[in-house]
């Protein structure tokens, strides 16, 4: 089913011809590979696409919203870039295809590490609101019916969480 009007109030089209070339450009400053830089582009235009909604009629917010996207994308993949020189320069280098079932299976070993370092401490339920509001994206309520608690405890363990990972993740960077 093609966007509406209704789902999509801004012009993609738009946007996409006015912003693309900013967003590059900066991309390509910090990757200095044009390739690279186009790719993480786009995938900053997909990530904005699921931020939409929040963003209404309010076309000003898409612009530091695609930049603060990007600069994380350029982050991943400067780090994953790091990471497989690393393997490189010890000698780990393998076929094609087994590189990349190994970058996606060391993307999520080190997502999982990094995920474990930050949640240490937390409580399940703590753990699971967050996973439910965050990941799942369900609402207050349904987080609270699925978890059994008020969607107001569940808004404070969500911002208790989220709070205590940028705390510990502050720590560890």
């Amino acid at each position: 089913m093609p966007p509406t009007r209704e789902r999509f109030p801004l012009d993609l089209t738009e946007m996409y011809r006015r912003l693309q070339p900013l967003v590059y450009q900066r991309v390509r400053r910090q990757v200095k590979d044009s390739d690279e830089a186009k790719d993480i582009t786009q995938e900053a235009f997909i990530v904005l696409l699921r931020h939409l909604r929040r963003l209404g009629n309010n076309e000003s917010q898409a612009l530091p919203l695609l930049n603060r996207i990007a600069t994380c994308k350029v982050i991943d993949h400067c780090r994953r870039k790091k990471r497989w020189s690393n393997r490189l320069a010890w000698g780990f280098a393998a076929d094609e295809e087994q590189e990349a079932a190994g970058e996606r299976e060391t993307h999520r070993v080190e997502a999982a590490r990094e995920l474990a370092l930050l949640t240490r401490g937390a409580s399940p339920k703590a753990l699971e609101a967050a996973l439910l509001r965050l990941v799942e994206e369900r609402s207050l309520a349904d987080a609270g019916l699925h978890l059994g608690v008020s969607p107001r405890t569940v808004e404070r363990l969500v911002k208790n969480f989220v709070g205590r990972v940028h705390k510990r993740s502050a720590r560890l960077t």
